[in-house]
């Protein structure tokens, strides 16, 4: 998948639609960290086998990623909150702890 397909994928999950342009910039930022995240946990192990994109089996996971490091843009370190009556607890702290607890480290 290209970047521009998982750019997309993002928008439409977080807003409803990938029309708008208005947060590519921010997004893609968040998909290339996240990206890096992702490689650099797989093969802290094995640097030497580092592949330079992502592999095709974690860009789902790069993209859910994203997703929930979004979701906690304003709220940092924080996993639960209420306001209003309203409750809100996330599984993951951010992008980084969704990348740990999904992908597979390569141990050689």
């Amino acid at each position: 998948m290209n970047e521009s397909t998982k750019l997309s994928y993002l928008k439409t999950m977080l807003f409803g639609s990938a029309d708008s342009t208005k947060y590519d910039a921010e997004l893609s930022v968040y998909l290339q960290l996240t990206g890096y995240e992702i490689l650099n946990w797989r093969y802290s192990l094995v640097p030497d086998k580092r592949p330079e994109a992502v592999p095709t089996e974690y860009e789902v996971t790069q993209i859910m990623a994203c997703a929930a490091g979004y979701g906690h843009k304003g709220a940092p370190d924080q996993v639960t909150h209420s306001e209003n009556g309203v409750a809100r607890t996330w599984k993951h702290a951010d992008m980084v702890a969704y990348v740990h607890s999904h992908v597979t480290i390569v141990a050689g």
